[in-house]
């Protein structure tokens, strides 16, 4: 069956008729007898914008993908997540073995403590230096001496609130959770296993957004600009939806001289998976055409006539 198809103009149309119908090669014309009426059908054709559209591939990505770790040299005492598992931010990943970090702990707020101490020591005496310098029973020298034990015993506090500080985030890394809401998508340690700081144990993915990634050849992406519509299909899914244009990469690939552009869909029930193929259809601009409709087409055989009248 003959569809609706745009045909190209360049300049302005007026409505014309046109009667159309479809036959095989061998078919002989009806013939009629003189002055028989004849009856035919007459539709409007019409001038309507198309899309200009750019047909790209891709694939899904994620709206972001991390790979938390430790900056501590361990032991894995415990791992709580495994590959697959769905989870939310600051959610326990895995736990190391840490007594000797506890004991680092223990041992600054001890010497915090006798700072303290020492201060509150210095304090007293420097207030009595300054008494006594006043009344005369106490030479200059006495109250400096005071004073340097005074801003010595306040630096040594100082000090000793920064290493307690120092070992309490050291104690914090030997827990690990999660940066984000989603999913673990690979899990690179194992309960025993030892890690050296920078080491990364598990690759998490947030898809509650994902980002199509097309490659469009330079000669296309000249056309597309930030914002321009879009529609996506997913073949396995056998859905389609609207989108964006997000991005197009300033750089492109100097070998087959494609360019990146990424759009974006939400993805709240999880269903676009990363690493699924993705057909895109890129809207920039549109152009006149001239429309036959569908009801002015006439089928008979494989094939088809137009005749204007």
């Amino acid at each position: 069956m003959l569809l609706s198809r745009p045909i190209r103009t360049g300049a302005s149309l007026a409505l014309v008729f046109f009667l159309v119908g479809c036959g095989d090669e061998g078919d002989t014309p009806v013939s009629h007898e003189p002055g028989q009426a004849v009856r035919t059908g007459t539709s409007v054709a019409k001038v309507e914008a198309l899309p200009l559209l750019i047909e790209a591939t891709g694939s899904v990505e994620p709206w972001t993908r991390a790979s938390p770790g430790t900056k501590i040299m361990g032991r894995i005492e415990q791992m709580t997540a495994d590959e697959g598992d769905r989870v939310r931010q600051g959610q326990l990943l895995a736990r190391f073995e840490k007594g000797d970090l506890v004991a680092a702990v223990s041992q600054a707020e001890s010497a915090l403590t006798m700072a303290q101490a020492e201060l509150e020591s210095a304090v007293a005496q420097h207030r009595r230096m300054r008494t006594l310098h006043r009344r005369g029973s106490a030479t200059k020298k006495n109250l400096e001496d005071s004073e340097a034990r005074f801003r010595i015993a306040t630096a040594a506090v100082h000090q000793a609130e920064a290493n307690l500080t120092a070992a309490q985030v050291m104690l914090g890394y030997a827990e690990v959770r999660s940066p984000l809401d989603g999913w673990v998508i690979s899990r690179l340690a194992e309960v025993g296993d030892m890690t050296s700081p920078g080491m990364p144990l598990f690759v998490l993915e947030d898809i509650s957004r994902v980002k199509i990634e097309l490659t469009v050849a330079e000669s296309d992406v000249v056309a597309l600009k930030q914002g321009d519509a879009a529609h996506v299909t997913v073949d396995v899914l056998a859905e389609s939806w609207p989108a964006k244009i997000r991005r197009i990469m300033p750089a492109g690939d100097p070998r087959s001289r494609t360019f990146e552009v990424q759009l974006v869909l939400a993805n709240p029930e999880g269903r676009l998976k990363s690493g699924m193929f993705a057909r895109a259809r890129l809207e920039h601009g549109a152009r006149d055409a001239v429309l036959v409709p569908a009801s002015a087409v006439v089928v008979r055989s494989r094939r088809c006539f137009l005749n204007f009248i």
